[in-house]
C-alpha cells in the first residue's frame, strides 16, 4: 500500500508511515493508495477521522484519513501506543467498519496493539545549513549551464538564418538572369 503523507508535525515521516501501515495491516485494509494527513494537537490529545468506503457508485480507490497527534512537549510515554490505537480505529473505518459494527474497545480506541510496542516517534532532524559561498557557487553553476544552453540555441538559429540567406541569394540570382 502506498501512503501519500502530508505531515504538518515535527515528527519523522517514516515513523508516521510505519504506524499507519501497521494499523492498516492489523485491520485488514487492502488499499492500493491512502492519503494520510497528520497534524499537531494543541492540547496533547490523540484523535482522527477516516472516510469509509461507500457503495458501488460512490466508491473511490483513494481513501483518506487524518490523525491529530500531540506536540513533542505534550508527548507522554504511552503516546505511541495511543496513536497506534487511534490509527487502528481509523484503519477499521477504511476497511468499511462503522461505529455501530465496532466493539466498545474498538469504538473507544482501547484495543491492545502489541505490534506498537517496538515503534517509536522521533523528531525530525534540523536541515543542515549550507554555507553561503557554496549556495552562491551552485547558483552560478546553474546560471552558467543555462547560459551555455542558450548560447548553443542562438548559434543554431544563426546557422539556420545564414543558410536561409544563402538560399534566397541563390534564388534571386537565378531569377535575375
Amino acid at each position: 500500500m502506498k501512503i501519500l503523507l502530508t505531515n504538518k508535525t515535527q515528527y519523522r515521516d517514516d515513523d508516521l508511515r510505519t504506524i499507519m501501515h501497521a494499523a492498516c495491516k492489523a485491520a485488514g485494509v487492502a488499499l492500493k493508495f491512502l492519503k494520510l494527513t497528520v497534524v499537531s494537537s494543541r492540547l496533547g490529545a490523540v484523535s482522527g477521522y477516516a472516510y469509509f468506503p461507500r457503495g458501488p457508485r460512490g466508491f473511490t480507490t483513494t481513501l483518506s484519513a487524518r490523525l491529530r497527534v500531540p506536540t513533542p512537549d505534550h508527548l507522554k510515554p504511552d503516546s505511541v501506543t495511543r496513536i497506534a490505537q487511534v490509527a487502528l480505529h481509523e484503519a477499521m473505518h477504511l476497511a468499511g467498519a462503522r461505529h455501530k459494527n465496532m466493539t466498545e474497545e474498538q469504538y473507544y480506541c482501547r484495543m491492545p496493539v502489541p505490534w506498537a510496542t517496538e515503534m517509536q516517534l522521533r523528531i525530525k532532524e534540523a536541515p543542515v545549513a549550507v554555507p553561503r559561498e557554496e549556495r552562491m557557487a551552485a547558483a552560478r553553476g546553474d546560471r552558467l549551464e543555462h547560459a551555455q544552453k542558450m548560447l548553443a540555441k542562438a548559434q543554431t538559429r544563426l546557422k539556420r538564418a545564414v543558410t536561409i540567406e544563402k538560399k534566397w541569394k541563390r534564388r534571386v540570382g537565378t531569377l535575375s538572369r
